[in-house]
């Protein structure tokens, strides 16, 4: 069922980033331009969120087998006390999940041929929506740590600013944090603010 939604999900996510569903979106900086047009979207890599249900459901397990093993050893009064605790843990996981879920959906970005648009979600009421004109960037790289990284080709990209300093970022510029494919990414940033300068 929930290989179903994904799948579903993932379809339609073409129709949601067509220009016209996109700049409808409340919470972006301002309605696109007539002579802007969007180039490409990006989110998190579809692995992270399948890394995050096969850590669900390896909590899952783990506490269905210590059910298992209670209710060979307690009598009937304690069984019915941890089902209770395993039915309040197994709610806060999926609930956990969904926010994961949430986060993850309504967080992207928004690359066009004028600026790049960085939307990230925290939170249920918590978003938070940077722009970056292309001429502005200076440099744009990638890094991918790990083996995981590696096997499934993806990693954060990091566009560098002439601007100040921004703390929270550590590094001056915008984050695409676990994208796919992050080399392919960043030659197509490159080529697009070549042609912008």
């Amino acid at each position: 069922m929930v290989v179903r939604i994904l799948v579903w999900v993932f379809m339609w996510q073409e129709v949601f980033h067509s220009d016209k569903n996109l700049w409808s979106t409340k919470g972006l900086p301002k309605p696109i331009q007539d002579n802007e047009d969007v180039v490409f979207v990006v989110r998190e890599d579809l692995a992270i969120l399948v890394f995050k249900m096969l850590e669900l459901l390896l909590v899952f397990t783990f506490l269905l087998l210590v059910r298992l093993m209670v209710a060979s050893f307690l009598e009937v009064g304690w069984v019915a006390l941890y089902d209770t605790v395993f039915f309040g843990l197994n709610t806060i996981l999926i609930l956990r999940f969904a926010l994961f879920f949430h986060n993850y959906y309504l967080s992207f970005q928004i690359v066009t041929n004028l600026r790049v648009i960085d939307i990230e979600q925290n939170g249920l009421f918590n978003r938070r929506a940077n722009q970056l004109a292309l001429k502005n960037i200076q440099n744009i790289t990638y890094k991918q740590d790990g083996l995981l990284t590696y096997v499934f080709n993806y990693g954060d990209v990091i566009i560098e600013t002439a601007g100040e300093h921004d703390p929270v970022r550590q590094d001056g510029g915008f984050v695409f944090q676990n994208v796919p494919k992050p080399a392919a990414i960043v030659e197509k940033l490159k080529a697009l603010s070549l042609d912008e300068k």
